[in-house]
């Protein structure tokens, strides 16, 4: 993890906030994955996109909108959340 150069980091790692985001993510995917296993679905494929927007104006740039959209082989699932 790190953080841009003018905040006191190299740069070159992911920020904290994009770690936030796809832990998410990720914990969402798991749970999915778990609730078709349980119900006996035969999952091949499982994609998930995240896109977030941020208020790079506040100080602490926060999270206005953050979305996951999960796509199932053959079914896409859209999760919105606005966080603020």
């Amino acid at each position: 993890m790190d953080t841009g150069v003018d905040e006191g980091g190299s740069g070159q790692g992911v920020g904290p906030m994009k770690v936030v985001a796809v832990a998410l993510g990720g914990c969402s995917g798991i749970d999915i994955v778990i609730v078709l296993d349980k119900q006996r679905q035969d999952l091949k494929k499982f994609n998930t996109v995240i896109t977030y927007d941020r208020d790079e104006n506040e100080t602490l740039a926060l999270f206005t909108k953050l979305m996951f959209i999960m796509s199932l082989g053959e079914v896409l699932i859209k999760i919105r959340s606005a966080v603020r």
